[in-house]
């Protein structure tokens, strides 16, 4: 289907240039780009981030950097050798 529609110079300029370095048709950089933008996928709406729950107020263990999982495995190991 034939369609008309105004680019601003700089944006038409960057898709010919995309279409030289791909060794393509200026319509399929074009005809990619919409439908790169039209039919991606969006991350579902009801999603929602992750929330760590936590219970009691001990906070963390002396020394633990939560940041490094593995100090919070060792501190465990630990713990289980020492029976507690």
């Amino acid at each position: 289907m034939r369609t008309t529609f105004d680019l601003s110079d700089e944006l038409l300029e960057a898709a010919k240039a995309q279409a030289l370095k791909q060794r393509t048709t200026l319509k399929q950089v074009v005809e990619d780009a919409l439908r790169a933008s039209l039919f991606q996928k969006a991350p579902p709406e009801d999603e929602r981030p992750f929330e760590l729950l936590t219970y009691g107020s001990s906070g963390l263990r002396p020394g633990v950097d939560i940041e490094h999982f593995a100090a919070i495995i060792e501190s465990e190991d630990e713990d289980d050798m020492k029976g507690g």
